[in-house]
């Protein structure tokens, strides 16, 4: 049997959904392969329909971070400016001692329950993350138990825009001010 041949034989099988076996080439080992049918056509859901996530209020991590991250507190995450007006998500990573800076949110981007953000650089040193949220809701009018972790993904410190340190993380919630 040539080349040709077991393709169409592969074709053949594949099409009526039956097992694929290629025999009778010593440069093809035996093989069965099962092929499932189509899965059914899942429309992807109504953005509309899907439950809304208002994450303003305090994120603090679950689990001690590495001393390479540095001293961090928290994150503040919010859905309106300095003056309660809607905006855009924003926040800042903020460091633990009154004279630390804080490293502001570029970029931050909330699709369903999958959150990114970035921050500006501090003295070449910036911070991202990349996570999922456990729960839905307004968080603020709804609060979740303290002690759950709300928030889980991959904190990452960079130094001069080069990862430096990543952990996966969690995060428990805490109503801002």
């Amino acid at each position: 049997m040539n080349t040709l041949s077991v393709l169409c034989v592969a074709v053949g099988a594949i099409a009526l959904g039956g097992p694929l076996r290629a025999e009778g080439i010593d440069a093809l080992p035996t093989a069965a392969v099962h092929i499932n049918p189509t899965p059914p056509l899942v429309l992807p859901a109504d953005p509309d329909t899907l439950e809304k996530i208002d994450p303003t209020g305090y994120f603090f991590f679950t689990t001690k971070l590495p001393k390479a991250f540095g001293r961090i507190d928290h994150i503040n995450l919010a859905t309106v400016d300095e003056n309660g007006q809607p905006a855009p998500l924003n926040g800042m990573v903020r460091m633990a001692g009154r004279s630390a800076p804080d490293y502001r949110t570029v970029n931050a981007q909330l699709e369903g329950s999958h959150i990114t953000f970035t921050t500006a650089a501090v003295n070449g040193v910036s911070y991202a993350f990349d996570g999922t949220f456990q729960r839905t809701g307004d968080f603020s009018a709804d609060p979740p138990p303290s002690d759950a972790v709300v928030l889980r993904g991959t904190f990452t410190k960079l130094k001069d825009g080069k990862a430096v340190i990543a952990r996966a993380v969690g995060f428990r919630y805490e109503m801002g001010d």
